[in-house]
Formats: C-alpha cells, sequence, structure tokens
C-alpha cells in the first residue's frame, strides 16, 4: 500500500490504483474536522437557525410570500457555519428554491448560493385546472 501526502493529509492510495486528488483529500479533511460537531451541537445550530430564518430572509431580500426552511447546518473547524435552506412560497416548496448561507466564524453573511435567485410573484397559488 503507497502512501501520499496531499494538503496536509496522509490519503493511502488502494492497490486497484485509487487516487486522491488535492480537493477530494480537503473535502475529507473538511469533512473529518466536522466530525467534531456533535448531535447535540448540530441540533442546538439547527435550532438557533430555525428561530432566525424570517431575519435570514429579510436579509437575503426574499418577497413577502416566501420563507426559508432549515434543512441542516454544518460548521467548519473555524466556527465559520453553512446553513442549507428550502424555500417556501405561501406554504408551496419551492423546486429549485434551495439555498446555503456561508456565515464567517463571527455569524455575519459571508455569501450565498443560490439554486435560482428569480424573484417568486404568484397571483394564486390555487389549482386552477378543473377534474
Amino acid at each position: 500500500m503507497k502512501q501520499k501526502a496531499v494538503g496536509g493529509v496522509v490519503v493511502a492510495l488502494v492497490a486497484l490504483g485509487l487516487t486522491v486528488s488535492p480537493s477530494q483529500a480537503t473535502a475529507t479533511s473538511s469533512r473529518q474536522a466536522q466530525s467534531t460537531f456533535g448531535p447535540t451541537q448540530r441540533a442546538a445550530a439547527i435550532d438557533a437557525a430555525r428561530s432566525n430564518a424570517n431575519a435570514m430572509a429579510i436579509t437575503l431580500r426574499l418577497g413577502s410570500g416566501e420563507k426559508l426552511v432549515v434543512k441542516d447546518v454544518i460548521r467548519d473547524a473555524n466556527g465559520a457555519q453553512h446553513i442549507r435552506y428550502n424555500r417556501t412560497y405561501r406554504g408551496l416548496r419551492v423546486l429549485g428554491g434551495d439555498l446555503v448561507v456561508h456565515l464567517k466564524p463571527g455569524g455575519a453573511v459571508r455569501s450565498t448560493d443560490y439554486a435560482t435567485t428569480h424573484s417568486i410573484d404568484l397571483t394564486s397559488v390555487q389549482p386552477s385546472v378543473s377534474r
């Protein structure tokens, strides 16, 4: 078995010729750092994100009928958090409306990754097709 140092992480290469790129090693290292974020801490972070979801929707300038539903929270070793949200509009889930808010260690928004940034403005969410 060969060993290769990649990004400060020693990665064992399998005899099948499996290689690990530096980005994969970084992802592995990141997941290992996240493992210190235990179930109790993760649950508390999710609860905190849920209680702050309305304020985050305002910060992100979402429309009045849009709400954020917390899906998951990940914390980096440096304390930065990444909150994954699903978006709803008037109670209906927005397909493609998911987003991730990246927070600095102090809690300020660093950046946001949207699946789509289109604003939603429907006159009605009532079905209009008859049986």
